[in-house]
């Protein structure tokens, strides 16, 4: 598999690399950069930072997402978050505790993970119509569960 290279900048002593848990996963692990420990109490959100900042290759971007484990185990949720190519400050993650407990991050928790990606730039062609299509305008739950 291929690899593109991204430049690493530890803005905090704490700050880990960030690492890929298994040789097939998609997306690798971000940890928390904390001095001391976060507890995020039910229904409260607070940023979480990873320490470190990065340079991606034009063309590219970086998607931050939540680690499906901890939401099933304690509904903590990582606000999704994008991170362009020519961003070059701290890389930092809003979490929400949704759970009925509090959540504690201590330094060095895996609290979200990331996944470079490539992306393709749009022309909007302005105009009166639009092709159609058989779904049409239905938009929201049109196609029913099951």
């Amino acid at each position: 598999m291929d690899s593109i290279k991204v430049n690493f900048k530890r803005l905090s002593p704490l700050a880990k690399i960030p690492k890929y848990s298994t040789a097939g996963a998609a997306a690798f692990d971000l940890y928390a950069a904390i001095e001391e420990s976060i507890t995020i109490q039910p229904g409260e959100r607070v940023e979480i930072s990873f320490g470190f900042a990065i340079e991606i290759p034009k063309g590219y971007k970086m998607d931050i997402r939540s680690r499906s484990g901890l939401f099933r185990d304690h509904y903590i949720e990582v606000y999704p978050g994008l991170i362009d190519s020519d961003y070059r400050g701290l890389i930092s993650a809003w979490v929400t505790n949704g759970g009925d407990e509090a959540f504690t991050v201590e330094c060095g928790d895996r609290v979200a993970q990331g996944e470079i990606s490539t992306y393709q730039r749009v022309h909007f062609a302005v105009g009166e119509t639009l092709s159609e299509t058989q779904r049409g305008e239905k938009g929201f739950g049109s196609t029913g569960i099951k």
